[in-house]
């Protein structure tokens, strides 16, 4: 048996024994039992599915990108844990809920394809990119790629960075329609001798565009340049191997995709680069592997938080990231084929692309992206997000797994509306 597959069975291994961990004692709600009803064999009743979720209001929510909501047994499990925590708080923090934590990283590692040894639990992408920006050994005249699709706070972290200590930041140009050659190409040939770093964003949260980070990853590594993934948008949503990927760090989000609570997230920081990067926060005490960058670090947290991840990987395990992906490609697939019918309709995402997920974008000819977001909300009650970075501006439209078609047909209504009024 080859390592990796050993690994990955210790990692299925480690898993089953974390989830009866996790669901004993005065804690045991679960959320498999709250949705067996909602499959029958290979089929999934999405009706059912939909009736797991809070009723979104006032507005349908089509921004799950932005932030996707729990279903309502992970609200549940949140907020009896953070009841149970106040009971006896310095006890039931530390003793209960917080040694829980190791379990759930074996079972978040088995999600990423990863040693659980390389994962910190923090509170959101932010904090495990910024980590890994400003922590990892760069000197003055290094060289960094990024481009301007990146999310700003990240390329405004690489601007601190270069500012306090000199690197030096160059911007890969591309487009979001390239294909993926000429996606690997721009970045390659970006490449110096003085090149030592290169972030990339998985999936472009502007557009749902996925990266042939794999490819990228591949060049980069024989020439020693680190690598940093923003997987924010991409985590539980499309299929991604972090050891097939090949990057030197990775942070993401668990409350937009994964339906986890918010406040809860990861960085996987691989294992040869860890004792070189510095922790955005000092270390109160010696940890193991990656826990150094992780939640201890911050003080006194919300434990309630990470430990509600349970019933979150166990309703994303459920379901499947197979069938998961299938389905958020059959929303994005059913509005757009519609709406491109309409009049100076324009998709700015690869509908084609085999990565395709249910985060895409639009615009209307001749009608500004701002207009466009604030009738939809106000006169159609939808939520959806405008995005107009340098060189773009479209409407972000991103359903999750309890988003009916109806509620897109009502999208597709409300676009042609504007799209022929203005």
């Amino acid at each position: 048996m080859s390592d990796l597959n050993l690994q990955r069975r210790q990692l299925i291994r480690g898993a089953a024994v974390g989830a009866a961990a996790l669901t004993s004692g005065a804690l045991a709600t679960t959320a498999s039992d709250s949705i067996d009803a909602v499959f029958a064999g290979d089929d999934i009743n999405w009706d059912a599915i939909s009736a797991l979720y809070p009723k979104q209001k006032p507005f349908t929510n089509l921004d799950n990108g932005c932030i996707g909501p729990p279903i309502r047994a992970v609200q549940e499990k949140l907020v009896d844990a953070y009841r149970f925590a106040n009971e006896n708080p310095c006890y039931n923090l530390f003793e209960k809920l917080e040694v829980t934590f190791p379990e759930i990283k074996v079972r978040l590692a088995a999600i990423g394809d990863c040693d659980p040894d390389e994962l910190a639990l923090n509170r959101c992408t932010t904090v495990g990119m910024c980590t890994a920006i400003l922590g990892m050994p760069l000197k003055a005249g290094d060289e960094v790629l990024l481009s301007h699709w990146d999310y700003p706070s990240m390329i405004n972290a690489w601007k601190q960075r270069a500012a306090r200590d000199g690197v030096v930041l160059r911007f890969v140009e591309f487009g979001l329609m390239d294909d993926d050659d000429a996606v690997v190409a721009a970045y390659t040939r970006a490449v110096t001798p003085r090149t030592r770093a290169m972030h990339m964003t998985h999936m472009i949260h502007w557009s749902g565009r996925v990266l042939p980070v794999e490819e990228i990853c591949a060049f980069a590594r024989p020439r020693d340049i680190r690598t940093v993934v923003d997987a924010a948008q991409s985590f539980a949503h499309v299929p991604m191997s972090i050891r097939e990927m090949g990057c030197d760090y990775l942070a993401t989000s668990f409350h937009k995709w994964l339906s986890g609570p918010i406040g809860t997230g990861m960085l996987y920081v691989r294992a040869d680069r860890i004792e070189e990067t510095w922790p955005l926060f000092p270390i109160w005490e010696e940890l193991p592997g990656a826990d150094k960058f992780g939640m201890s670090n911050l003080g006194t947290f919300n434990s309630a938080a990470p430990y509600a991840l349970a019933d979150a990987i166990d309703f994303h395990n459920r379901i499947g990231l197979t069938r998961k992906q299938g389905r958020l490609q059959y929303l994005s697939h059913y509005w757009v084929d519609r709406a491109q019918k309409i009049p100076g309709f324009r998709i700015h995402t690869p509908m084609d692309h085999p990565k395709l997920g249910g985060l895409t974008a639009f615009s209307i000819d001749g009608v500004p992206v701002e207009l466009i977001e604030k009738r939809l909300r106000d006169d159609f009650g939808i939520q959806t997000r405008k995005r107009t970075p340098e060189g773009f501006a479209g409407i972000r439209v991103s359903p999750q797994l309890y988003n009916t078609t109806a509620e897109l047909d009502a999208l597709v209504d409300a676009i042609a509306h504007i799209a022929k009024s203005g």
